[in-house]
């Protein structure tokens, strides 16, 4: 019975070791960080994912579009959620982000781009 426990209490320190390194890193990469996310408009999309989660390992708590030069539609974290247009200065936050669907016709600007950062800390 006593070996049983020990590997219980080993198993509970390992996870509270993740938990605790899990935090740490997203206090020393995130805290009040941003990271760009850049697509290009110039191809069409349909529903190009984004995996914020897989990517960063955790989820975004905000994101602004910084450029959109051309038409672009947006839809978070589910492929069936509404998708809304991505306009300059959209913010959003203290909103769990984990997927970001893209959606856009191919545009004829040369260099079109849509640009979104993604917070961690707001």
């Amino acid at each position: 019975m006593t070996a049983w426990i020990k590997i219980a209490e080993e198993e509970t320190d390992r996870f509270i070791q993740a938990q605790v390194l899990k935090q740490v890193l997203e206090y020393l990469f995130f805290d009040n960080q941003y990271v760009p996310i850049e697509i290009d408009l110039t191809e069409a999309h349909s529903d190009y994912l984004i995996d914020v989660e897989r990517r960063y390992g955790t989820k975004a708590r905000g994101i602004y579009i910084l450029r959109c030069d051309d038409t672009a539609y947006i839809k978070l974290n589910s492929i069936t959620n509404l998708q809304f247009e991505a306009t300059p200065g959209f913010t959003l936050r203290n909103f769990y982000v984990s997927r970001i669907y893209v959606t856009n016709p191919a545009s004829a600007t040369s260099g079109a781009r849509l640009v979104i950062l993604l917070f961690w800390r707001i």
